[in-house]
Protein backbone atom coordinates (compact mmCIF):
# COMPACT_ATOMS: atom_id res chain seq x y z
CA UNK A 1 0.00 0.00 0.00
CA UNK A 2 3.21 2.47 0.65
CA UNK A 3 4.13 1.61 -3.02
CA UNK A 4 0.90 2.77 -4.33
CA UNK A 5 0.86 5.71 -1.96
CA UNK A 6 4.59 6.86 -3.53
CA UNK A 7 3.04 6.19 -7.29
CA UNK A 8 0.15 8.79 -6.54
CA UNK A 9 2.61 11.32 -5.36
CA UNK A 10 5.19 10.81 -8.08
CA UNK A 11 2.56 11.14 -10.72
CA UNK A 12 0.23 13.79 -9.34
CA UNK A 13 1.25 15.42 -6.54
CA UNK A 14 4.43 16.55 -7.68
CA UNK A 15 3.97 17.85 -11.36
CA UNK A 16 1.10 19.46 -10.03
CA UNK A 17 3.11 21.57 -7.33
CA UNK A 18 6.09 22.06 -10.08
CA UNK A 19 3.39 23.55 -12.35
CA UNK A 20 1.78 25.02 -9.23
CA UNK A 21 4.81 27.05 -8.46
CA UNK A 22 5.95 27.75 -11.70
CA UNK A 23 2.74 29.80 -12.84
CA UNK A 24 2.90 31.58 -9.40
CA UNK A 25 6.79 32.69 -10.24
CA UNK A 26 5.67 33.79 -13.97
CA UNK A 27 3.14 35.87 -12.26
CA UNK A 28 5.02 37.76 -9.82
CA UNK A 29 7.68 38.28 -12.52
CA UNK A 30 5.15 40.14 -14.89
CA UNK A 31 3.95 42.05 -11.73
CA UNK A 32 7.13 43.40 -11.12
CA UNK A 33 7.63 44.35 -14.75
CA UNK A 34 4.15 46.41 -14.93
CA UNK A 35 4.72 47.69 -11.12
CA UNK A 36 8.17 49.20 -13.13
CA UNK A 37 7.10 50.15 -15.70
CA UNK A 38 4.01 52.28 -13.82
CA UNK A 39 6.90 53.70 -11.81
CA UNK A 40 9.22 54.80 -14.88
CA UNK A 41 6.08 56.42 -16.46
CA UNK A 42 4.88 58.45 -13.24
CA UNK A 43 8.55 59.60 -13.17
CA UNK A 44 9.07 60.73 -16.74
CA UNK A 45 5.33 62.50 -16.49
CA UNK A 46 6.25 64.22 -13.51
CA UNK A 47 9.87 65.65 -15.25
CA UNK A 48 7.28 66.44 -18.09
CA UNK A 49 9.49 64.33 -20.01
CA UNK A 50 7.88 62.10 -23.15
CA UNK A 51 6.74 59.29 -21.57
CA UNK A 52 7.81 55.66 -22.56
CA UNK A 53 6.19 53.38 -24.68
CA UNK A 54 3.96 50.96 -22.82
CA UNK A 55 5.14 47.94 -23.11
CA UNK A 56 3.10 46.12 -19.79
CA UNK A 57 -0.11 45.75 -22.88
CA UNK A 58 1.55 43.15 -24.18
CA UNK A 59 2.32 41.61 -20.33
CA UNK A 60 -1.24 42.74 -19.62
CA UNK A 61 -2.47 40.31 -22.46
CA UNK A 62 -1.02 37.70 -21.45
CA UNK A 63 -1.43 37.72 -17.90
CA UNK A 64 -5.25 37.50 -18.69
CA UNK A 65 -5.15 34.71 -21.27
CA UNK A 66 -5.37 36.61 -24.60
CA UNK A 67 -3.40 34.51 -27.16
CA UNK A 68 -2.90 31.43 -24.90
CA UNK A 69 -6.74 30.69 -24.35
CA UNK A 70 -7.35 28.67 -26.64
CA UNK A 71 -3.91 26.23 -26.25
CA UNK A 72 -4.60 25.79 -22.34
CA UNK A 73 -7.01 22.39 -22.76
CA UNK A 74 -4.76 20.86 -25.81
CA UNK A 75 -1.66 21.59 -23.27
CA UNK A 76 -3.35 20.07 -19.77
CA UNK A 77 -5.06 17.13 -22.35
CA UNK A 78 -1.45 16.34 -23.73
CA UNK A 79 -0.05 16.00 -19.77
CA UNK A 80 -3.04 14.53 -18.04
CA UNK A 81 -3.38 11.73 -20.89
CA UNK A 82 0.44 11.13 -20.80
CA UNK A 83 0.76 10.86 -17.23
CA UNK A 84 -2.41 9.00 -16.55
CA UNK A 85 -1.40 6.31 -19.44
CA UNK A 86 2.08 6.50 -18.19
CA UNK A 87 0.36 5.12 -14.61
CA UNK A 88 -1.60 2.88 -15.81
CA UNK A 89 1.37 1.30 -17.94
CA UNK A 90 3.52 1.49 -15.11
CA UNK A 91 1.02 -0.06 -12.53
CA UNK A 92 -0.03 -2.92 -15.40
CA UNK A 93 3.93 -3.94 -15.42
CA UNK A 94 4.71 -4.35 -11.94
CA UNK A 95 4.69 -8.19 -11.62
CA UNK A 96 3.35 -8.06 -8.17
CA UNK A 97 -0.70 -8.78 -8.33
CA UNK A 98 -1.20 -7.03 -5.03
CA UNK A 99 0.10 -3.96 -6.65
CA UNK A 100 -0.87 -4.40 -10.00
CA UNK A 101 -4.43 -5.01 -9.44
CA UNK A 102 -4.61 -0.86 -8.38
CA UNK A 103 -4.19 -0.39 -12.66
CA UNK A 104 -8.01 1.75 -12.74
CA UNK A 105 -6.53 3.84 -10.25
CA UNK A 106 -5.15 6.77 -12.65
CA UNK A 107 -8.03 6.16 -15.28
CA UNK A 108 -9.93 9.13 -14.52
CA UNK A 109 -6.61 11.37 -14.86
CA UNK A 110 -6.60 9.49 -18.42
CA UNK A 111 -9.87 10.04 -19.03
CA UNK A 112 -10.07 13.75 -18.12
CA UNK A 113 -7.18 14.22 -20.12
CA UNK A 114 -8.74 12.51 -23.36
CA UNK A 115 -11.91 14.94 -22.93
CA UNK A 116 -9.71 18.17 -22.80
CA UNK A 117 -8.23 16.88 -25.76
CA UNK A 118 -11.66 16.22 -27.34
CA UNK A 119 -12.48 19.57 -26.06
CA UNK A 120 -9.63 21.36 -27.98
CA UNK A 121 -10.44 19.95 -31.22
CA UNK A 122 -13.94 20.05 -30.82
CA UNK A 123 -14.20 23.80 -30.18
CA UNK A 124 -11.43 24.81 -32.85
CA UNK A 125 -12.85 27.43 -35.49
CA UNK A 126 -13.16 26.30 -38.84
CA UNK A 127 -11.50 27.87 -41.74
CA UNK A 128 -14.13 28.19 -44.71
Amino acid sequence: MEFIFGILVLFLILPFLAAAATWIADQRTKRRQMEMEHQERMAALGKGVPLPELRSLDVAAQMSGGGRRLQTPLLLGIVFLCAGVGAILALLLISDYEISRYWPLPLPLALVGAGLLLFHFLSLERGN
